[in-house]
């Protein structure tokens, strides 16, 4: 089983991942303190997926593939501590399985150029040179800005796809695959995913996901969420991603909840952070049934999660 776990920032994820990783097979691979941001990344496979099925054109999906391959290559490369590292880890299996969903989505190629191949005009002082030498030289006289060469195109191989929504989706199912079982590797047996996706992309889990997945999604008192925003985290040197101002905060989280599309989808579980501390038993029961666990995988109880503290 896959099970990812999300939130809002404060919200008490980690609490369910703390609690999960109590139980027998139950571990997130090494992986503690680190989330899973492929998705949602600038460039990743939800904008990915926006470029080619619903903003597409002759030339967005050259784009949308180089774009998405840059942010996957930059994941792969570098450590940013809490995500990426994807080489450092695990070598070139994650660069490989990008390479092969690109080139499963991509449908036809050439060599040809576009507007993002643009080098722009930079000043040069041969060029000044050249320049000054024809502006004193009858008959002669400098081409294009003086002293800057012209901008000029850069030739490369453009990648082209008009996919359709089921061969996308189809390729990007096969790509999420592959990236869990990287993940896996270590032996996992039911992997523990943190912030896979956020709350807002709960409805999409059928398009990305095979039936082994389940996601859990952790919800919180807005009382609860306004107290630490404004007095525990600034109290331990932390920024808070929200306003601090009663009613800006309140008009800020009414609109998020708003943009947030629930779903009836059976393998997504919400939960209050609350309900875990006052109502443990309960909680952990519907917990348990969800993922498929039994009581006896319980093995150590109240040490990760402690709902006193």
């Amino acid at each position: 089983m896959n099970i990812a776990v999300t939130g809002y920032y404060g919200t008490g994820s980690s609490a369910v991942l703390d609690l999960l990783e109590e139980y027998e097979g139950c571990s997130q691979a090494g992986l503690r303190s680190y989330e899973h941001i492929l998705f949602y990344y600038p460039n990743g496979l939800f904008d990915l997926e926006y470029k080619l099925l619903y903003c597409n054109d002759p030339h967005r999906s050259d784009e949308a593939i180089k774009s998405f391959r840059k942010a996957m290559y930059e994941l792969n490369e570098k450590d940013f501590g809490w995500c990426g590292s994807y080489k450092k880890m695990y070598g070139d299996a994650f660069k490989n399985i990008v390479d092969e969903f690109t080139q499963s989505i991509t449908e036809h190629t050439c060599t040809g150029e576009w507007y993002n191949y643009f080098e722009e005009e930079r000043f040069s002082l041969t060029k000044l040179a050249k320049d000054s030498l024809k502006a004193i030289i009858p008959g002669k006289k400098p081409h294009g800005k003086f002293g800057f060469t012209p901008m000029k195109f850069t030739v490369r191989q453009m990648e082209f796809s008009f996919i359709t929504e089921e061969e996308f989706f189809a390729c990007a199912k096969k790509f999420v695959r592959d990236y869990v079982n990287m993940i896996r590797a270590s032996g996992a047996e039911n992997l523990l995913l943190d912030h896979l996706i956020f709350p807002h992309n709960a409805f999409k889990i059928d398009r990305y996901f095979d039936d082994d997945f389940r996601l859990i999604v952790v919800e919180r008192d807005v009382r609860d969420m306004f107290a630490l925003c404004k007095y525990v985290w600034r109290s331990r040197g932390f920024e808070s991603p929200y306003p601090t101002e009663p009613s800006a905060f309140l008009s800020h989280w009414k609109k998020m909840k708003q943009a947030e599309r629930k779903t009836n989808n059976p393998n997504v579980l919400y939960i209050h952070f609350e309900d875990l501390v006052y109502k443990y038993d309960e909680t952990v029961a519907r917990i348990e049934k969800f993922v498929g666990l039994k009581p006896e995988q319980h093995l150590h109880p109240r040490t990760r999660f402690i709902p006193e503290n």
